[in-house]
């Protein structure tokens, strides 16, 4: 096996196993011939390349493939079926309810925050333009929350919740990212401080919901091809 790929999670955790996506068949169109392999990170040929990163603790990393050899039992399923596991994969990890409830978390802080703060003699949560800003963070957890289970729904009935998944993680990552970003604005310039710094307000909340989610919308597939998966299930032309 030969071949790279940029930005694999935890691949220096370090991994004893990676999943990888290969080519078996060079000769089949698009996304046909391709196998997915079970590759044990100690064989020889493999390098990992931490990437490093202003999103806090180091997860991602580039890695090199260079005459590896794996052996033939660790084919994942049957040869050239590489693109339906992996589709299925995914399907279950887009989901990621985690992440509503992490933005949930955040809300409730900032709702207290805005109680037991006052500006000018007067709470922060008296603001209308606060109370309008957590309101729709309010909404857009519920929502999330709603979409989230939808698609756990569906898996829990054996199906494969591919375009709800999509859906899922639309509203999930973007959710934490207006959370980091509500974070920013209610605590103002302090809240740019680490979470070892004495002096940031809420021990670092703010920076490490708004670095730690700045890939969200990029990992397990862009925010772009989550929606192009929507399109494709309501039938909508492909882009050109």
């Amino acid at each position: 096996m030969n071949g790279q790929k940029i930005w694999t999670s935890y691949a220096d955790a370090p991994a004893q196993w990676c999943l990888a996506l290969v080519r078996t068949d060079p000769d089949a169109p698009g996304s046909a011939g391709i196998s997915v392999l079970l590759i044990d990170m100690a064989s020889p040929g493999i390098t990992v390349r931490p990437i490093p990163t202003l999103a806090g603790p180091h997860e991602l990393n580039e890695v090199f493939f260079d005459d590896v050899v794996v052996p033939a039992d660790c084919l994942l399923g049957r040869q050239e079926q590489g693109w339906e596991i992996v589709r299925t994969g995914l399907a279950f990890e887009r989901v990621g309810v985690a992440r509503y409830a992490r933005a949930g978390f955040v809300l409730e802080v900032l709702v207290d925050h805005a109680r037991s703060t006052s500006v000018g003699g007067r709470p922060l949560a008296e603001d209308p333009l606060v109370r309008a800003k957590l309101a729709d963070l309010r909404i857009r957890c519920e929502a999330a929350r709603l979409v989230s289970y939808q698609a756990i729904a569906r898996q829990a009935a054996g199906t494969v919740p591919v375009a709800e998944a999509a859906v899922a993680r639309m509203h999930n990552t973007v959710l934490e990212q207006l959370a980091g970003q509500l974070a920013l604005e209610l605590l103002g310039p302090a809240a740019q401080l680490t979470h070892d710094d004495p002096d940031a307000p809420l021990g670092g909340l703010a920076w490490r919901q708004w670095v730690r989610n700045i890939p969200t919308t990029v990992a397990a597939g862009t925010l772009e091809t989550q929606k192009n998966i929507l399109g494709r299930a309501l039938g909508l032309p492909r882009s050109a």
